[in-house]
């Protein structure tokens, strides 16, 4: 979409979207989302209407940190999956919403433990990876070039899956 400097233009572009997942780090509830893109409960948008504004929050360890910048970029087909549960709820996705938190309908983040890292090394391991680095060091990883590419990658798959819907 690009940038916009002017609301209007924003509001303009936006006007028929469906969903929207915010990945900025300024919005954390429904409310501040409304307030920081210059936005009512009324107004006439249908990812409004029909609660549909997520955020990749849903998955945090102790620190705050988000499993989305560690499980999801070794994952992208759980990723797709998530994508598919969020625009499609009745579709049978083994991974569901996972990652993704609707901030619109006040879903719970859900925060993952430390306790959640055993198990038999030789068998798959659960989508926690920012857990279980989190604790080593108590301290989250930072967002690498890596991360910024894999979330570029997922945005052009969500792009293509709606394209297509």
């Amino acid at each position: 979409m690009g940038q916009f400097y002017d609301v209007n233009e924003f509001h303009e572009a936006i006007k028929d979207v469906d969903v929207i997942i915010d990945e900025t780090y300024l919005v954390g509830s429904y409310d501040d989302f409304l307030s920081y893109y210059h936005l009512t409960a009324s107004s006439p948008y249908k990812f409004i209407t029909n609660k549909m504004i997520f955020r990749e929050d849903g998955w945090l360890n102790p620190s705050d940190a988000q499993d989305w910048f560690e499980g999801a970029i070794a994952q992208p087909n759980a990723v797709l999956q998530s994508l598919m549960g969020i625009v499609h709820p009745d579709y049978p996705s083994k991974a569901g919403g996972r990652w993704f938190r609707n901030i619109a309908r006040d879903d719970p983040i859900t925060y993952l433990t430390m306790d959640q890292c055993t198990g038999n090394l030789s068998e798959p391991r659960p989508y926690i990876r920012a857990t279980c680095m989190a604790g080593i060091g108590d301290s989250a990883a930072p967002l690498t070039t890596a991360s910024a590419v894999a979330t570029a990658s997922v945005a052009a798959l969500a792009g293509l899956l709606l394209a297509f819907l």
